[in-house]
C-alpha cells in the first residue's frame, strides 16, 4: 500500500493541483444535498495535499531564491507567456484572480485551525503573514505594507490592555521581518526576470497624508464574525513616540454575541526601566555626587589653610 505522497491522488497545493485534485477525488454523493459543500469539500482536499507539509524537510530547496511552489503558483496558468503563448490583459487578471483566491483560501483554513486550537485548548494564538508580494512601483516601507493577522477576539474583549501588545507585535514583524523579506521578493523576482508587477500583493497603496494618531491601535475585522485582521503598518518609530506620549489610545473593542466591535480609549502603558540600567544609573548618580563633595570639601580646606595662614 502506497503513502500519500507516492499515490495517485497526490498533487502539489497549488491551484492546477488542488483542480486537478478536485478532478479525481470528487465530493461524495451522500454529501450532494447540502448547501455550500463544493467549497467545503474543496478546502478538506486542499487539508490532505498539505498534510504534513510542515515536516517534509523541503523548506530551503530554492532556484533564484524561490522555493520550487512559489514559482508554480506565480506562473499558474502560464500567467508569464513563453514562447508560443500570450496572455492578454484580461486573461492575466483572471489569472492574478486565481491565486488571489487560492491563497484566500488557505488562509481561511489556517484561521478555521487557529479558532479551532484556541478554543479547544482554551488558550491563545497570533498569526502573522506578509505575501512578500506588494502593489507595483511602489516603495517598500513598514507604512506601505499591512499583514494578515488572527487574534482571538475574547483575548481583545477581556484584556484591553494587550491591544498594545498586539500592535507593538504587529508593527515589530511588519518593520523588522516583513518589510527587509518584501525587498529580498522584489531581489527574487529580478534574478527570476519575472515583471516588476508580478505577485498577488494584497497590500493597497498608502497616502502619505494618513493621520497615524487617529489609526485604531486594533482595527475592526474584514467582517464582524471574523478573527481574521488587516493590520497596517505605521512608519518607523512613530507607534513608540505615540505610546510615549499618551496614557490612552483608541481601538476597536469586541462584545457581545454576535460580536459588535466599538472603538474606545484603552490604557497605554510604557514600556518598564530595565532595572539593570536603572542600578547603573543610581550608581553613576552616587559616584557623581560623592566627588561633588569631595570636591567642596577640598575647596573648604584650602579656604581654612589660607585663612588660618
Amino acid at each position: 500500500m502506497p503513502v500519500w505522497n507516492q499515490s495517485h491522488y497526490s498533487r502539489d497545493p497549488t491551484v492546477d493541483g488542488l483542480n486537478e485534485a478536485l478532478a479525481i477525488i470528487p465530493a461524495p454523493k451522500l454529501l450532494a444535498n447540502i448547501n455550500g459543500i463544493q467549497e467545503q469539500w474543496k478546502v478538506a482536499v486542499l487539508a490532505l495535499l498539505v498534510h504534513q507539509l510542515h515536516n517534509d524537510g523541503n523548506h530551503i530547496n530554492l532556484t533564484h531564491g524561490f522555493h520550487s511552489l512559489t514559482s508554480t503558483h506565480y506562473c499558474t496558468g502560464s500567467s508569464w507567456p513563453g514562447p508560443t503563448q500570450q496572455t492578454n490583459q484580461q486573461q492575466q487578471m483572471a489569472l492574478w484572480q486565481m491565486r488571489t483566491d487560492h491563497t484566500k483560501t488557505i488562509l481561511a483554513l489556517i484561521f478555521d485551525l487557529c479558532t479551532a486550537l484556541d478554543r479547544l485548548t482554551g488558550g491563545s494564538t497570533l498569526f502573522f503573514h506578509h505575501p512578500g508580494a506588494t502593489v507595483p512601483g511602489g516603495d517598500i516601507t513598514p507604512e506601505s505594507l499591512k499583514a494578515d493577522v488572527y487574534i482571538n477576539p475574547r483575548v481583545l474583549a477581556e484584556n484591553e490592555e494587550l491591544h498594545q501588545i498586539v500592535t507593538e507585535l504587529s508593527q515589530f514583524f511588519i518593520e523588522h521581518f516583513a518589510t527587509p523579506l518584501t525587498h529580498r521578493f522584489a531581489t527574487c523576482c529580478t534574478l527570476n526576470n519575472w515583471p516588476a508587477s508580478s505577485g498577488s500583493s494584497t497590500t493597497p497603496s498608502r497616502s502619505s497624508t494618513v493621520n497615524y494618531n487617529r489609526v485604531p491601535l486594533v482595527p475592526a475585522p474584514l467582517i464582524n464574525s471574523s478573527c481574521h485582521f488587516h493590520v497596517r503598518g505605521r512608519p518607523s518609530g512613530s507607534l513608540a513616540q505615540l505610546i510615549g506620549l499618551n496614557t490612552t489610545l483608541l481601538s476597536v473593542v469586541p462584545q457581545g454575541s454576535p460580536l459588535t466591535w466599538n472603538t474606545k480609549a484603552v490604557p497605554i502603558f510604557s514600556a518598564p526601566a530595565d532595572p539593570n540600567t536603572t542600578n547603573i544609573q543610581a550608581i553613576t548618580s552616587n559616584i557623581q555626587a560623592i566627588d561633588l563633595v569631595g570636591q567642596y570639601i577640598c575647596n573648604r580646606s584650602r579656604k581654612l589653610t589660607l585663612y588660618c595662614t
